[in-house]
Order: structure tokens, then C-alpha cells, then sequence
């Protein structure tokens, strides 16, 4: 048998690292290169921006990625407005056709 919605969570979650807002600032801050992942409607961009932030709504995350971020190596932070959904995010670079990327 499959597994629950909540066990799906479950392994989702431990799939990705979440940052705080200080953590994402310390690692600007220091020069840590790190790329950040707006996935967001481009309404919602209109409203409020994290300067220097790719946007890639969701709706193309899996077919736009790779051309927008070609090196895996550089660690991403994906962040949106619905927390709740970030998981699925996170998880859509770190696994299927696009794994390697490190959300």
C-alpha cells in the first residue's frame, strides 16, 4: 500500500533545509553565494521583492529550471507566500528529473 498524505509530508520535509530570514540575511551578508528562488505569481511579485531574486512561478519551476540555474552547486532558497506549500518547492529541485539541486 502507498503512502498517507502525511507520511508523503513527512519525507518531503526531510528532503529540504529551512533557513530563517536572519539566516538568509547572515548568509548575504558574508558573501555566501546563494541563489534566491522566488516562485511566486507574478502578482504577488508586484506587491513586495526580495532585490537580486529570480523569479520562476511555480507553474514553470520543472520546465524553466534548468535553464535558469544551471549550476547545481550553488545552494538555492526558494521562499513564497504559502509556507505551507514550500516543502513541494524544495522537494521539486531535490528530486525526479531535476535532482541535484540543492533547495
Amino acid at each position: 500500500m502507498g503512502k498517507n498524505f502525511k507520511e508523503m509530508w513527512t519525507d518531503i520535509k526531510g528532503e529540504i533545509k529551512e533557513i530563517s530570514p536572519e539566516e538568509l540575511s547572515k548568509r548575504i551578508t558574508n558573501g555566501k553565494k546563494t541563489i534566491l528562488l522566488d516562485v511566486r505569481e507574478k502578482d504577488e511579485v508586484r506587491k513586495e521583492y526580495i532585490c537580486g531574486a529570480e523569479l520562476l512561478p511555480r507553474g514553470f519551476l520543472e520546465m524553466r529550471v534548468e535553464e535558469l540555474i544551471p549550476d547545481k552547486e550553488k545552494p538555492i532558497v526558494v521562499y513564497l507566500w504559502d509556507i505551507m506549500m514550500l516543502p513541494l518547492y524544495g522537494a521539486g529541485l531535490s528530486s525526479g528529473k531535476n535532482r541535484g539541486w540543492r533547495s
